[in-house]
């Protein structure tokens, strides 16, 4: 469930945003901008109720009441990486939502080559956006936006200067993460893991910073209720991208460790799920436990699968179809000059429960 490589993550877990929206908001609401093409409407919007009725199953709460009849508003998008399931959720959840605003909607994939943003943007420049989003973002993107006078808004991510975001709470969701697996560590250790050495394996990305922070959160929250040592602490920068990234630095990590049990988080379902197999290949699932964090569509089917039930808790919901849904509203009401809220997250799915919340046959993405 979630991120710059496969965040899932930074898979969209709380109600925030990240730091800087969530103060421009205490203070009074999001900061005001003026785009090069404002994006009019009349003064009808469209209702809560509205949205939410035309997006179930995913049941979007917008984060602003969008105008309806907009005229001239053109919503540019530079997704990371569409191979990703988590980004290609992403990038359906912002053309139904474009589709249904009546917004025009441009949008060009880095491929995950991140140091791209800058030039994908000045391409899509000659169609005009009112606004443009990505993730991560990065200086450069922001100078060049900047020089264009077009806003930049980043899902997930942050870059300094820059004051508009939406996304997953990353500190709170590495946070739930790392509480639910402390507990379960805890049992482990007073029975069937008693005597052996707890090992901390963190799946991060190197250059994502919401990644490092879901894994560190995650780290925190082990760390305050069970006593493990810098030595017993590996985390990894190289682990986003397709689940065997990650399948092969857990693999490395249980060969030198062969007698140990293991606190996995990871920075979102892909990571996770890699974990998993690796685990699974070594015939070591017995010793370890980890939540995903994105509940993606790969992440509700590794909930589904029994062969995990032991070992993977649970996910944090993302729900980044809404989430992505969510940034087309906000870069409208950038547009605009108008405030939106933060995004919010606060489902934990388990496998007695992901029937009941993605019923069968599971079509979401």
């Amino acid at each position: 469930m979630s991120i710059a490589t496969s965040v899932g993550g930074v898979r969209a877990v709380g109600a925030a945003v990240v730091a800087s929206v969530a103060l421009t908001v205490a203070c009074g609401g999001t900061p005001a901008a003026t785009s090069s093409k404002p994006c009019s409407g009349s003064s009808d919007r469209w209702s809560a109720q509205t949205v939410q009725s035309k997006t179930a199953p995913y049941n979007v709460s917008p984060i602003y009441d969008v105008p309806k009849n907009l005229t001239n508003c053109t919503i540019g998008f530079i997704n990371p990486g569409k191979s990703i399931p988590f980004f290609e959720t992403w990038s359906v959840a912002m053309h139904d939502a474009a589709k249904f605003y009546g917004v025009t909607f441009a949008e060009d994939d880095v491929n995950l080559k991140y140091e791209n943003e800058a030039t994908s943007f000045q391409s899509m420049s000659v169609k005009n956006p009112a606004v443009v989003g990505a993730h991560p973002g990065n200086p450069a993107l922001l100078a060049a936006t900047k020089a264009a006078n077009v806003p930049l808004i980043t899902i997930d991510a942050t870059v300094a200067g820059n004051p508009y975001s939406i996304g997953v709470p990353n500190d709170q969701v590495g946070t739930t993460s790392g509480q639910k697996i402390a507990a379960a560590a805890k049992d482990k250790l007073s029975g069937a893991w008693s005597g052996k050495t707890l090992v901390f394996i963190g799946l991060s990305a190197g250059g994502c910073e919401p990644c490092d922070t879901r894994v560190q959160s995650g780290l925190t929250a082990v760390r305050s209720v069970l006593t493990i040592a810098d030595s017993n602490v590996v985390v990894s920068e190289k682990a986003g991208g397709d689940p065997t990234v990650s399948e092969k630095v857990v693999t490395d990590v249980l060969t030198a460790h062969p007698n140990s049990v293991f606190a996995i988080v990871g920075l979102n379902d892909e990571t996770v799920v890699g974990a998993l197999h690796a685990l699974d290949a070594a015939h070591r699932l017995g010793d370890a436990v980890t939540v995903s964090l994105g509940a993606d569509k790969l992440g509700r089917d590794a909930l589904r699968n029994a062969t995990y039930a032991n070992t993977l808790l649970g996910a944090v919901d993302f729900n980044p179809y809404a989430e992505a849904w969510d940034l087309i509203a906000a870069a409208v009401a950038i547009a605009r000059g108008e405030s939106f809220k933060p995004y919010s997250v606060s489902v934990f799915l388990t496998a007695a429960t992901v029937n009941t919340a993605y019923p069968l046959p599971d079509n979401r993405v």
